[in-house]
């Protein structure tokens, strides 16, 4: 029994010096609020550091002037409230769908095209396409405008896809076509996960 004591005593003795001698497990929680990074440790001590506040893209808008003022349209927007907002079109018509065997319906305004594409629960909008030079991005960037103002307004995390830049964020696209260093096509467009 003694003896069995003994080898009892000398493994939690055992146990305990290596417990001690490893490093403390630490369970790292991060809690960032935009300023800073707190980490909590088992052992419950606290480190804090900076971290640099980072604003998430939630969608690209187009902003439409009218004689209300101005308005911004968004990827996703109901048929009906479009037409609320910016007023009938000049022409309208009917396209096949590039996505899926849905039925498109293309809006045709003077600067501007916007497609419509017809869901179970409503017609939403789907791409807006510039035809020209007057209309600009909200962060203001239009056919014509250099790939170097594309890129200062809206950063290089982008994909090339043969010569069009594209931009991802909330579920749409934002591309644009490069000819000769200059923006040559602006698309708004809806992303299908």
């Amino acid at each position: 029994m003694k003896r069995f004591l003994i080898s009892v005593s000398a493994l939690l003795l055992m146990l305990s010096v290596v417990g001690c001698n490893q490093a403390p497990a630490t369970e790292e929680v991060k809690r960032i609020d935009g300023e800073k990074s707190v980490n909590a440790t088992e052992n419950d001590t606290r480190t804090e550091e900076k971290v640099e506040k980072t604003e998430e893209k939630k969608d690209f808008q187009f902003p439409i002037q009218t004689d209300k003022g101005e308005i911004k349209l968004a990827i996703r927007m109901p048929l009906d409230e479009v037409i609320g907002l910016i007023g009938e079109p000049s022409d309208s018509f009917e396209a096949p769908s590039c996505a899926s065997d849905i039925k498109d319906t293309v809006y045709d305004y003077d600067h501007y095209e916007i497609w419509f594409s017809s869901y179970p629960d409503g017609d939403i909008l789907t791409s807006i396409t510039f035809k020209d030079d007057i209309p600009a991005t909200e962060e203001g960037l239009s056919i014509g405008s250099s790939k170097e103002k594309m890129e200062e307004l809206y950063g290089t995390d982008y994909e090339v896809m043969g010569k069009e830049f594209i931009y991802r964020a909330g579920g749409m696209s934002l591309h644009f076509q490069i000819t000769n260093n200059q923006v040559s096509y602006v698309s708004y467009n809806i992303d299908l996960d």
